[in-house]
């Protein structure tokens, strides 16, 4: 607004442009990586029961195996898999829009365009749940057989909220936790 009365000969001077922003000061030492060793992930996984949370499994496995972000997992259709290939093509992403809305978009930049090779153990739990997904939604009267059908969706059929994947995560955690009270 400033440098538009500037434009239109208001006033003489952009005065927002002598502010001096604050930097912020940087932490001293090293972050503390935010990963987890081969061990910790393996523990993770005895947490999830395959056969009975396949949707779950698979969206983990995803993540862990394939450094995908959540959006770009949450945004996966079936179309993005390659069985034959062992792959997944990460074409978009799943993010927060205007007033909260999710939206599907492109990547940032184009190096998050980019197709990742996975394991074999990671793909027979897509395959897995592709079989689950067909049979479930068929029950509920939803076609799951078309393209553009989403790996990872609602019971009714549309994406998932960005938040569902830190959900399941907690849940995980706070099972965890009440088995150690236990023991």
């Amino acid at each position: 607004v400033l440098q538009y009365a500037v434009e239109q000969g208001y006033i003489a001077d952009n005065p927002a442009k002598r502010v001096k922003v604050p930097r912020q000061p940087r932490e001293v030492g090293d972050k503390p990586e935010n990963l987890w060793d081969r061990d910790q992930l393996a523990a993770f996984f005895t947490y999830i029961v395959p056969g009975k949370e396949p949707q779950k499994y698979a969206l983990f496995r995803i993540l862990a195996f394939g450094g995908l972000r959540r959006g770009e997992v949450l945004a996966l259709t079936w179309a993005d898999i390659s069985f034959t290939d062992s792959s997944i093509r990460v074409n978009k992403t799943l993010t927060q829009g205007m007033k909260g809305k999710q939206i599907v978009q492109a990547p940032k930049t184009r190096k998050s365009r980019r197709t990742v090779a996975m394991d074999g153990k990671t793909m027979a739990a897509l395959k897995t749940w592709r079989v689950k997904q067909l049979h479930t939604y068929m029950a509920m009267g939803i076609n799951a057989n078309k393209s553009g059908q989403l790996v990872f969706a609602t019971r009714k059929n549309t994406h998932m909220f960005l938040y569902q994947p830190s959900k399941w995560l907690r849940a995980i955690e706070e099972n965890d936790e009440k088995q150690d009270e236990t023991l």
